[in-house]
């Protein structure tokens, strides 16, 4: 996940603290555990990168979305990467496989999740979130627009 913020104000809110802690479950995680990076691109402009699992990510940006509701910041999500769209439920590992196995070689045409999906008699939707899990994971490469995304 790659964010992109705007503080309203000279001081950083507390949750961008690297030792910021927030429960997930019965687990207490800590901003460290989960941010890879964080720029700054201006005096109020900063861009983090956070990576882990699905659930860890969901609770740290409700404290994001709760700081810009209350007007602290502002909030752009630029990547989102391996996460299922809210309301479904994560993969299963035997329908990651079958998935992975089901697609041909990189660069995929547009639409080979509809392909993929039919063959499977799963959704359109659930291919989709599966094949963001096989990129996030490193077995396939970013695509746009039919052209593999190097980076």
């Amino acid at each position: 996940m790659t964010y992109r913020v705007v503080l309203k104000n000279d001081s950083e809110p507390a949750f961008f603290d690297e030792y910021f802690q927030f429960w997930v479950g019965d687990e207490l995680f800590f901003l460290h555990d989960i941010l890879k990076s964080k720029k700054y691109l201006s005096q109020h402009e900063c861009e983090i990168v956070l990576a882990a699992e699905p659930e860890a990510l969901r609770i740290y940006a409700k404290h994001l979305r709760r700081a810009e509701k209350q007007g602290h910041l502002t909030v752009t999500g630029i990547e989102m990467c391996g996460l299922p769209k809210s309301g479904r439920a994560l993969p299963d590992e035997a329908l990651i496989s079958k998935v992975q196995h089901s697609l041909p070689s990189q660069p995929w045409p547009r639409g080979v999740h509809k392909v993929v999906a039919k063959q499977l008699c799963v959704s359109n939707g659930i291919v989709s979130d599966v094949i963001q899990v096989l990129i996030q994971r490193g077995i396939f490469k970013r695509q746009i627009d039919g052209q593999v995304v190097e980076k």
